[in-house]
């Protein structure tokens, strides 16, 4: 047997506007799709034999459900302004803006590889190196702020793409068969129950992305300053959310 959250909006009177239950459920052994996909079929069978909740969506590029690997932070693009548009993925976005004594602040070359190549390109960063946080433009997240920084990028990106959001929006609840909160903090299906949180209440995303980006705008853009000449370099990076 194993254990694993599931995401749900909470009820008018909890304080936290996402809800986090630990679910059991049967675990089948094994790297391959198959395997994968058997778990995830046990958990949301027992969640829906052990909770109020009917509709559960994966969220990561093993679901059985094609919006759920569109969804998949692998998979669901950011678009960005420099001097061109470009784009990028959340998880690229997520590890290329990481930040570590002793290199460049803004790893650009980071953003032009998928998420696979980012995340080993982050572990080869991290050798020797102390991490001290995140930076995209001007918009700095310390240590302490990765939950948030994560759930800026997710967000933004359904803000992007309210096709996507449209459809996230017809589950009740999400799950991410990777996910190990020893190992990690931001979670893809908690950031997708966010998003319907915030429809529900508010209507919008764009008054939680305003916010994130005015608490953590420092109104200075190293990107600018960065003297490496390299055909890579991106002046003024930053979100195209329409604010």
């Amino acid at each position: 047997m194993a254990v694993r959250p599931v995401f749900s909006v909470s009820s008018p009177s909890e304080i936290e506007i996402v809800r986090e239950m630990q679910v059991e459920f049967e675990w089948y052994p094994g790297f391959s799709l198959q395997q994968k996909q058997r778990s995830i079929a046990s958990l949301h069978d027992s969640i829906i034999a052990t909770t109020d909740l009917r509709h559960p969506l994966e969220i990561s590029s093993k679901s059985r459900v094609h919006l759920g690997v569109e969804l998949s932070a692998f998979n669901l693009l950011l678009e960005f302004r420099s001097q061109h548009v470009f784009t990028a993925s959340v998880e690229t976005a997520y590890q290329g803006s990481k930040v570590f004594d002793g290199c460049p602040r803004a790893d650009l070359d980071r953003f032009a590889l998928d998420s696979r190549g980012s995340r080993h390109r982050v572990k080869e960063l991290e050798k020797g190196r102390s991490f001290t946080g995140w930076q995209l433009g001007r918009y700095r997240f310390p240590l302490s702020s990765g939950v948030d920084f994560y759930n800026w990028l997710y967000l933004g990106a359904l803000h992007q793409q309210p096709g996507l959001l449209e459809r996230l929006l017809e589950y009740d609840c999400f799950t991410d068969i990777e996910f190990n909160p020893r190992k990690s903090l931001a979670c893809q299906a908690r950031s997708a129950a966010l998003a319907k949180a915030l429809i529900r209440k508010e209507g919008s995303l764009l008054r939680f992305l305003r916010e994130v980006g005015r608490l953590h705008d420092s109104g200075d853009c190293a990107l600018e300053r960065d003297p490496r000449p390299s055909e890579q370099m991106l002046p003024s990076i930053q979100l195209l959310l329409e604010y």
